[in-house]
């Protein structure tokens, strides 16, 4: 698996790519991390992974080359996470990741269940990993992230 933190983070929560990644080699899983090459991703540097976790806490993808070589590892069979609250869409609209994510980009805004929360503003929330007996929760289960 490799894990990679997309280049247009901006600094926001930047060390969230790097926090999931070693949950996971915590609970021994093959796990690279990578920073995004200035120009994107490369399938060539994708070929080796049966899985890539492309993560930016608070930004959509900026680089087209990344969703090419994405959607190409998931034709040929490989898992694709995409995890961030802006990866529906990409930056400026420039180019579609629907195909990789099944969802119609919106503006999701900063508010949770009608409070805000968005950029260090307002209440907290928090996301905690359950049991669901799938094998990729094997070893975080009960994992809890709260954000301010």
């Amino acid at each position: 698996m490799l894990f990679d933190r997309d280049d247009c983070h901006h600094g926001e929560y930047d060390s969230d790519t790097a926090g999931s990644h070693q949950h996971l080699v915590d609970a021994v899983y093959a796990a690279d991390f990578l920073d995004e090459p200035a120009d994107g991703l490369k399938y060539a540097a994708l070929i080796d992974y049966d899985v890539v976790w492309f993560l930016n806490p608070g930004y959509p993808i900026d680089d087209e080359a990344t969703v090419v070589a994405l959607r190409h590892l998931s034709a040929d069979g490989g898992g694709v996470v995409l995890q961030g609250d802006d990866m529906s869409w990409c930056y400026g609209s420039a180019f579609s990741v629907s195909d990789l994510t099944r969802l119609a980009p919106i503006d999701n805004g900063v508010t949770y269940c009608g409070k805000a929360i968005g950029n260090g503003r307002g209440d907290r929330y928090r996301v905690t990993l359950e049991t669901l007996a799938q094998p990729i929760l094997r070893g975080i289960e009960g994992a809890t992230c709260t954000s301010t």
